[in-house]
Protein backbone atom coordinates (compact mmCIF):
# COMPACT_ATOMS: atom_id res chain seq x y z
CA UNK A 1 0.00 0.00 0.00
CA UNK A 2 2.60 2.63 0.93
CA UNK A 3 4.62 1.54 -2.67
CA UNK A 4 1.40 2.63 -4.13
CA UNK A 5 0.89 5.69 -2.20
CA UNK A 6 3.98 6.92 -3.69
CA UNK A 7 2.64 7.01 -7.13
CA UNK A 8 0.03 9.66 -5.92
CA UNK A 9 1.23 13.01 -4.84
CA UNK A 10 -0.82 14.62 -1.73
CA UNK A 11 -3.65 16.47 -2.65
CA UNK A 12 -3.51 20.08 -2.34
CA UNK A 13 -6.18 21.92 0.11
CA UNK A 14 -8.49 22.58 -2.49
CA UNK A 15 -8.27 19.45 -3.93
CA UNK A 16 -8.67 17.18 -1.18
CA UNK A 17 -11.95 18.93 -0.12
CA UNK A 18 -13.20 19.09 -3.69
CA UNK A 19 -12.89 15.13 -3.73
CA UNK A 20 -14.05 14.43 -0.37
CA UNK A 21 -16.90 16.83 -0.90
CA UNK A 22 -17.45 15.15 -3.87
CA UNK A 23 -18.13 11.40 -2.28
CA UNK A 24 -19.54 13.01 1.05
CA UNK A 25 -22.27 14.64 -1.86
CA UNK A 26 -23.20 10.79 -2.99
CA UNK A 27 -23.02 9.30 -0.06
CA UNK A 28 -25.44 11.36 1.42
CA UNK A 29 -27.98 12.00 -1.43
CA UNK A 30 -28.32 7.96 -1.60
CA UNK A 31 -28.62 7.26 2.09
CA UNK A 32 -30.33 9.91 3.57
CA UNK A 33 -31.72 11.81 1.08
CA UNK A 34 -32.88 8.81 -1.64
CA UNK A 35 -35.72 7.72 1.07
CA UNK A 36 -37.17 11.01 0.76
CA UNK A 37 -38.11 10.84 -3.05
CA UNK A 38 -38.61 6.73 -2.99
CA UNK A 39 -40.72 6.42 0.12
CA UNK A 40 -44.20 7.50 -1.85
CA UNK A 41 -43.74 4.85 -4.18
CA UNK A 42 -42.36 2.36 -1.64
CA UNK A 43 -45.50 3.17 1.08
CA UNK A 44 -47.75 1.92 -2.37
CA UNK A 45 -45.89 -0.69 -3.06
CA UNK A 46 -46.00 -2.45 0.82
CA UNK A 47 -49.30 -1.26 1.84
CA UNK A 48 -48.36 0.64 4.10
CA UNK A 49 -48.04 4.89 5.35
CA UNK A 50 -45.52 7.13 4.38
CA UNK A 51 -45.13 7.69 7.88
CA UNK A 52 -44.74 3.67 8.28
CA UNK A 53 -42.07 3.77 5.53
CA UNK A 54 -40.13 7.22 7.83
CA UNK A 55 -39.97 4.90 10.85
CA UNK A 56 -38.91 1.59 9.50
CA UNK A 57 -36.42 3.78 7.95
CA UNK A 58 -35.56 5.57 11.47
CA UNK A 59 -34.80 2.62 13.52
CA UNK A 60 -33.02 0.87 10.66
CA UNK A 61 -30.26 3.94 11.04
CA UNK A 62 -30.31 2.94 14.45
CA UNK A 63 -27.21 0.48 13.21
CA UNK A 64 -25.36 3.23 12.19
CA UNK A 65 -24.73 3.81 16.35
CA UNK A 66 -24.62 0.13 16.99
CA UNK A 67 -21.02 -0.19 14.58
CA UNK A 68 -19.46 3.00 14.54
CA UNK A 69 -17.29 2.42 17.32
CA UNK A 70 -15.72 -0.44 15.70
CA UNK A 71 -15.75 1.21 12.26
CA UNK A 72 -14.24 4.07 13.78
CA UNK A 73 -11.44 2.16 14.73
CA UNK A 74 -11.10 -0.25 11.68
CA UNK A 75 -10.51 3.22 10.26
CA UNK A 76 -7.93 4.48 12.98
CA UNK A 77 -5.40 1.52 12.59
CA UNK A 78 -4.32 3.44 9.36
CA UNK A 79 -5.53 3.09 6.55
CA UNK A 80 -8.95 3.84 5.31
CA UNK A 81 -9.44 2.37 1.72
CA UNK A 82 -11.04 -1.03 2.82
CA UNK A 83 -13.23 -0.14 5.54
CA UNK A 84 -14.38 2.92 3.23
CA UNK A 85 -15.06 0.26 0.63
CA UNK A 86 -16.76 -1.68 2.58
CA UNK A 87 -19.47 1.03 3.69
CA UNK A 88 -19.94 2.01 -0.12
CA UNK A 89 -20.01 -1.53 -1.08
CA UNK A 90 -22.83 -1.98 2.13
CA UNK A 91 -24.70 1.29 0.93
CA UNK A 92 -25.08 -0.34 -2.52
CA UNK A 93 -26.02 -3.54 -1.27
CA UNK A 94 -28.97 -1.61 0.94
CA UNK A 95 -30.13 -0.08 -1.90
CA UNK A 96 -30.58 -3.65 -3.61
CA UNK A 97 -32.50 -4.55 -1.11
CA UNK A 98 -34.72 -1.63 -0.87
CA UNK A 99 -35.46 -1.84 -4.49
CA UNK A 100 -36.68 -5.57 -4.21
CA UNK A 101 -38.80 -4.64 -0.30
CA UNK A 102 -42.11 -6.44 -0.93
CA UNK A 103 -42.77 -6.54 3.10
CA UNK A 104 -41.77 -3.74 5.84
CA UNK A 105 -39.49 -6.56 7.61
CA UNK A 106 -37.48 -6.32 3.85
CA UNK A 107 -37.33 -2.64 4.29
CA UNK A 108 -36.20 -2.53 7.40
CA UNK A 109 -32.94 -4.94 6.92
CA UNK A 110 -32.37 -2.87 3.70
CA UNK A 111 -32.34 0.41 5.86
CA UNK A 112 -30.76 -1.55 8.45
CA UNK A 113 -27.88 -1.86 6.13
CA UNK A 114 -28.13 1.50 4.83
CA UNK A 115 -27.88 2.84 8.62
CA UNK A 116 -24.43 0.55 9.04
CA UNK A 117 -23.05 1.52 6.24
CA UNK A 118 -23.78 5.64 7.16
CA UNK A 119 -21.05 4.90 9.65
CA UNK A 120 -18.45 4.13 6.63
CA UNK A 121 -19.79 6.54 3.99
CA UNK A 122 -20.79 10.27 5.62
CA UNK A 123 -19.33 12.75 7.98
CA UNK A 124 -17.46 10.79 10.87
CA UNK A 125 -15.70 8.94 8.12
CA UNK A 126 -15.07 12.55 6.40
CA UNK A 127 -13.36 13.66 9.59
CA UNK A 128 -11.33 10.90 9.98
CA UNK A 129 -9.68 10.98 6.37
CA UNK A 130 -9.30 14.64 7.15
CA UNK A 131 -7.23 13.19 10.56
CA UNK A 132 -5.62 10.42 8.96
CA UNK A 133 -4.74 12.23 5.00
CA UNK A 134 -4.87 15.93 5.63
CA UNK A 135 -5.13 17.24 8.93
CA UNK A 136 -3.61 20.47 8.63
CA UNK A 137 -5.97 23.58 8.98
CA UNK A 138 -8.58 20.99 9.96
CA UNK A 139 -11.31 23.65 10.56
CA UNK A 140 -10.64 25.26 6.94
CA UNK A 141 -10.97 21.95 5.43
CA UNK A 142 -14.06 21.11 7.52
CA UNK A 143 -15.42 23.59 6.45
CA UNK A 144 -14.84 23.58 2.80
CA UNK A 145 -16.03 19.74 3.17
CA UNK A 146 -19.47 20.57 4.56
CA UNK A 147 -19.88 23.42 1.58
CA UNK A 148 -19.84 20.15 -0.50
CA UNK A 149 -22.36 18.11 1.30
CA UNK A 150 -24.43 21.25 1.69
CA UNK A 151 -25.11 20.68 -1.86
CA UNK A 152 -26.09 16.88 -1.53
CA UNK A 153 -30.04 17.32 -1.39
CA UNK A 154 -29.61 19.97 -4.43
CA UNK A 155 -28.07 17.80 -6.58
CA UNK A 156 -29.12 14.28 -5.53
CA UNK A 157 -32.91 15.19 -5.41
CA UNK A 158 -33.22 16.09 -8.68
CA UNK A 159 -31.07 12.62 -9.81
CA UNK A 160 -33.18 10.72 -7.72
CA UNK A 161 -36.62 12.24 -8.54
CA UNK A 162 -35.31 11.86 -12.57
CA UNK A 163 -34.68 7.91 -11.81
CA UNK A 164 -37.91 7.27 -10.23
CA UNK A 165 -40.21 9.02 -13.08
CA UNK A 166 -38.23 7.40 -15.94
CA UNK A 167 -37.09 4.08 -14.62
CA UNK A 168 -40.12 3.56 -11.52
CA UNK A 169 -38.46 3.28 -7.67
CA UNK A 170 -37.09 0.06 -8.30
CA UNK A 171 -34.51 1.08 -10.70
CA UNK A 172 -33.79 4.45 -9.51
CA UNK A 173 -32.65 3.03 -5.98
CA UNK A 174 -30.19 0.46 -8.01
CA UNK A 175 -29.57 3.49 -9.99
CA UNK A 176 -28.67 5.43 -6.76
CA UNK A 177 -26.56 2.66 -5.51
CA UNK A 178 -24.89 2.30 -8.58
CA UNK A 179 -24.20 6.30 -8.97
CA UNK A 180 -22.36 6.12 -5.17
CA UNK A 181 -20.40 3.08 -6.12
CA UNK A 182 -18.96 4.39 -9.21
CA UNK A 183 -18.30 8.08 -7.59
CA UNK A 184 -17.83 7.74 -3.84
CA UNK A 185 -15.10 4.37 -4.76
CA UNK A 186 -13.42 6.75 -7.47
CA UNK A 187 -12.90 9.54 -5.17
CA UNK A 188 -12.08 7.07 -2.04
CA UNK A 189 -9.53 5.23 -4.32
CA UNK A 190 -7.53 8.67 -5.20
CA UNK A 191 -7.95 10.09 -1.70
CA UNK A 192 -6.43 6.75 0.21
CA UNK A 193 -3.42 6.84 -2.16
CA UNK A 194 -2.17 10.20 -0.40
CA UNK A 195 0.23 9.01 2.32
CA UNK A 196 -0.52 8.66 6.07
CA UNK A 197 0.02 12.17 7.95
CA UNK A 198 -0.70 10.56 11.33
CA UNK A 199 -2.30 7.35 11.94
CA UNK A 200 -3.37 6.37 15.94
CA UNK A 201 -1.89 2.78 15.66
CA UNK A 202 1.53 1.51 15.27
CA UNK A 203 2.48 2.22 11.38
CA UNK A 204 5.42 0.16 9.73
CA UNK A 205 9.38 1.98 9.79
CA UNK A 206 8.72 3.24 6.33
CA UNK A 207 5.58 4.42 6.76
CA UNK A 208 6.86 6.16 9.96
CA UNK A 209 8.90 7.47 8.12
CA UNK A 210 7.32 8.97 4.76
CA UNK A 211 4.45 10.62 7.69
CA UNK A 212 5.62 13.59 9.56
CA UNK A 213 4.23 13.82 13.03
CA UNK A 214 1.98 16.73 13.99
CA UNK A 215 2.37 18.11 17.33
CA UNK A 216 1.32 16.32 20.46
CA UNK A 217 -1.78 17.66 21.99
CA UNK A 218 -1.84 16.87 26.11
CA UNK A 219 -4.61 14.32 26.55
CA UNK A 220 -7.25 16.53 27.99
CA UNK A 221 -9.11 15.75 31.71
CA UNK A 222 -11.97 13.19 31.46
CA UNK A 223 -14.41 15.54 32.93
CA UNK A 224 -13.89 17.93 30.19
CA UNK A 225 -13.37 14.98 27.55
CA UNK A 226 -17.29 14.22 27.97
CA UNK A 227 -18.40 17.60 28.37
CA UNK A 228 -17.21 18.34 25.02
CA UNK A 229 -18.99 15.63 23.54
CA UNK A 230 -22.18 16.16 25.42
CA UNK A 231 -21.99 19.71 24.08
CA UNK A 232 -21.10 18.73 20.82
CA UNK A 233 -24.02 16.15 20.53
CA UNK A 234 -26.73 17.88 21.63
CA UNK A 235 -26.05 21.25 19.83
CA UNK A 236 -26.11 18.24 16.39
CA UNK A 237 -29.06 16.38 17.47
CA UNK A 238 -31.10 19.56 18.20
CA UNK A 239 -29.98 20.91 15.06
CA UNK A 240 -30.81 17.42 12.48
CA UNK A 241 -34.44 17.46 13.76
CA UNK A 242 -34.89 20.52 13.42
CA UNK A 243 -34.11 20.24 9.70
CA UNK A 244 -35.79 17.35 9.23
CA UNK A 245 -39.15 18.73 11.23
CA UNK A 246 -38.75 21.99 9.55
CA UNK A 247 -42.35 22.29 7.73
CA UNK A 248 -44.10 20.93 10.98
CA UNK A 249 -41.87 23.61 12.79
CA UNK A 250 -43.02 26.45 10.51
CA UNK A 251 -46.50 25.53 10.82
CA UNK A 252 -46.41 25.53 14.66
CA UNK A 253 -45.19 28.80 14.21
CA UNK A 254 -48.65 29.87 12.49
CA UNK A 255 -46.83 30.25 9.15
CA UNK A 256 -49.51 29.78 6.53
CA UNK A 257 -48.71 26.74 4.08
CA UNK A 258 -48.45 29.05 1.26
CA UNK A 259 -45.03 30.99 2.85
CA UNK A 260 -43.83 27.74 4.14
CA UNK A 261 -43.73 26.24 0.48
CA UNK A 262 -42.22 29.10 -0.56
CA UNK A 263 -39.32 29.58 2.28
CA UNK A 264 -37.98 26.20 2.50
CA UNK A 265 -35.18 25.95 0.12
CA UNK A 266 -33.98 28.99 2.05
CA UNK A 267 -32.81 26.77 4.65
CA UNK A 268 -30.15 25.40 2.56
CA UNK A 269 -29.30 28.70 1.12
CA UNK A 270 -28.69 29.52 4.75
CA UNK A 271 -26.27 26.70 4.96
CA UNK A 272 -24.11 27.39 2.16
CA UNK A 273 -24.20 30.80 3.42
CA UNK A 274 -23.04 30.79 6.95
CA UNK A 275 -20.42 27.84 5.54
CA UNK A 276 -19.08 30.03 2.74
CA UNK A 277 -18.66 33.17 5.64
CA UNK A 278 -16.82 30.41 7.67
CA UNK A 279 -14.77 29.65 5.22
CA UNK A 280 -13.88 33.02 4.35
CA UNK A 281 -13.07 33.91 7.89
CA UNK A 282 -11.57 30.54 8.95
CA UNK A 283 -8.01 31.79 8.61
CA UNK A 284 -8.85 35.28 10.70
CA UNK A 285 -11.41 34.28 12.89
CA UNK A 286 -11.18 31.11 15.68
CA UNK A 287 -14.04 28.52 16.03
CA UNK A 288 -14.75 30.26 19.12
CA UNK A 289 -16.43 33.04 17.02
CA UNK A 290 -18.23 29.97 14.71
CA UNK A 291 -20.14 28.69 17.76
CA UNK A 292 -21.11 31.87 18.98
CA UNK A 293 -22.27 32.85 15.53
CA UNK A 294 -24.56 29.91 15.47
CA UNK A 295 -25.59 30.41 19.05
CA UNK A 296 -27.00 33.24 17.98
CA UNK A 297 -28.50 32.88 14.66
CA UNK A 298 -30.21 30.09 16.29
CA UNK A 299 -31.60 32.21 19.11
CA UNK A 300 -32.45 34.96 16.55
CA UNK A 301 -34.49 33.10 14.26
CA UNK A 302 -36.33 31.19 17.42
CA UNK A 303 -37.58 34.78 17.90
CA UNK A 304 -38.16 35.60 14.41
CA UNK A 305 -40.65 32.33 14.28
CA UNK A 306 -42.54 33.80 17.44
CA UNK A 307 -43.27 37.19 15.28
CA UNK A 308 -46.30 37.45 13.20
CA UNK A 309 -45.30 35.22 10.74
CA UNK A 310 -44.93 37.12 7.37
CA UNK A 311 -43.40 36.27 4.08
CA UNK A 312 -40.24 38.30 5.11
CA UNK A 313 -40.09 37.26 8.67
CA UNK A 314 -40.41 33.46 7.62
CA UNK A 315 -37.69 33.98 5.57
CA UNK A 316 -35.39 35.46 7.69
CA UNK A 317 -36.03 32.94 10.26
CA UNK A 318 -35.37 29.97 7.54
CA UNK A 319 -32.10 31.42 6.42
CA UNK A 320 -30.76 32.27 10.24
CA UNK A 321 -31.83 28.68 10.98
CA UNK A 322 -29.93 26.76 8.20
CA UNK A 323 -27.21 28.95 9.11
CA UNK A 324 -27.00 28.25 12.14
CA UNK A 325 -26.75 24.19 11.50
CA UNK A 326 -24.60 24.46 9.41
CA UNK A 327 -21.98 26.63 11.46
CA UNK A 328 -22.53 24.14 14.27
CA UNK A 329 -21.98 20.97 11.60
CA UNK A 330 -18.77 23.09 11.02
CA UNK A 331 -17.77 22.76 15.31
CA UNK A 332 -18.93 19.17 15.35
CA UNK A 333 -16.87 18.25 12.66
CA UNK A 334 -13.70 20.59 13.27
CA UNK A 335 -13.47 20.62 17.55
CA UNK A 336 -12.78 17.15 17.82
CA UNK A 337 -9.86 17.09 15.27
CA UNK A 338 -8.33 19.89 16.99
CA UNK A 339 -9.10 19.27 20.78
CA UNK A 340 -7.73 15.57 20.45
CA UNK A 341 -5.30 13.30 19.98
CA UNK A 342 -4.12 9.97 19.66
CA UNK A 343 -6.28 7.44 21.68
CA UNK A 344 -8.44 10.58 22.94
CA UNK A 345 -9.38 11.14 19.38
CA UNK A 346 -10.37 7.34 18.56
CA UNK A 347 -12.48 7.44 21.45
CA UNK A 348 -14.41 11.06 20.63
CA UNK A 349 -15.09 9.78 17.32
CA UNK A 350 -16.39 6.10 18.03
CA UNK A 351 -18.59 8.18 20.91
CA UNK A 352 -19.50 11.12 19.10
CA UNK A 353 -20.46 8.75 15.84
CA UNK A 354 -22.48 6.49 18.14
CA UNK A 355 -24.73 8.23 20.13
CA UNK A 356 -25.06 10.88 17.53
CA UNK A 357 -26.26 8.45 15.37
CA UNK A 358 -28.83 6.67 17.27
CA UNK A 359 -30.07 10.54 18.75
CA UNK A 360 -30.33 11.01 15.09
CA UNK A 361 -33.27 8.28 14.31
CA UNK A 362 -35.17 9.18 17.83
CA UNK A 363 -34.60 13.05 18.26
CA UNK A 364 -36.84 13.95 14.84
CA UNK A 365 -40.09 12.00 15.96
CA UNK A 366 -39.20 13.31 19.24
CA UNK A 367 -39.68 17.00 18.60
CA UNK A 368 -42.55 15.96 15.71
CA UNK A 369 -44.57 14.47 18.97
CA UNK A 370 -43.78 17.53 21.07
CA UNK A 371 -44.62 19.74 18.14
CA UNK A 372 -47.60 17.96 17.27
CA UNK A 373 -49.53 16.63 20.47
CA UNK A 374 -47.70 17.93 23.26
CA UNK A 375 -46.24 20.98 24.08
CA UNK A 376 -46.96 24.57 22.63
CA UNK A 377 -44.83 26.41 19.98
CA UNK A 378 -43.23 28.44 22.56
CA UNK A 379 -42.70 25.64 25.15
CA UNK A 380 -40.47 23.48 22.33
CA UNK A 381 -38.71 26.38 21.42
CA UNK A 382 -37.71 27.18 24.87
CA UNK A 383 -36.40 23.46 25.50
CA UNK A 384 -34.62 23.23 21.95
CA UNK A 385 -32.80 27.24 22.65
CA UNK A 386 -32.25 25.41 25.57
CA UNK A 387 -30.27 22.72 24.40
CA UNK A 388 -28.27 24.47 21.82
CA UNK A 389 -27.55 27.50 24.67
CA UNK A 390 -26.45 24.26 27.15
CA UNK A 391 -24.46 22.72 24.26
CA UNK A 392 -22.57 25.72 23.15
CA UNK A 393 -21.39 26.44 26.43
CA UNK A 394 -20.33 23.29 26.99
CA UNK A 395 -18.30 23.66 23.85
CA UNK A 396 -16.99 26.88 24.91
CA UNK A 397 -16.22 26.54 28.51
CA UNK A 398 -14.01 22.91 27.72
CA UNK A 399 -12.74 23.58 24.54
CA UNK A 400 -11.01 27.05 25.09
CA UNK A 401 -7.94 26.18 23.47
CA UNK A 402 -8.84 24.10 20.37
CA UNK A 403 -11.80 27.02 19.51
CA UNK A 404 -8.98 29.51 19.72
CA UNK A 405 -6.68 27.68 16.77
Amino acid sequence: MQAANNLYPPLSSRGFISIVGIHQIVCWGTLTYGVTVFSPAMAAKLGVSITTIMLVYAAGILFNGIVAPACTRWVMRGAALRPGLAGLTLGGLSCLVLSFASHPLVAFVGFAMAGAAMALTQYDFAWLLVRLHHPHDARRTVTGITLFGALASSIMWPIAHALNVRFGMEWGWRGLGLIMLVVGGACLLRITRMPVIRADAPLSDAATAAAPELPVIPAIPAAQFWAIIVGLTTISIIGGALAINLPLLLAAAKAEPAVIAAVLSLFGIGQLLGRSLDFLGARKFGLNATVVTAASLALLSWAALHLPQTLAVTAAAVLMLGASNGLFTIVRGATPLLAFHGAQFIKASAAMASIGSVARAAAPIVIAFLLERVAHFTVTAAICAAGILIGAALVLHNAKAALRA
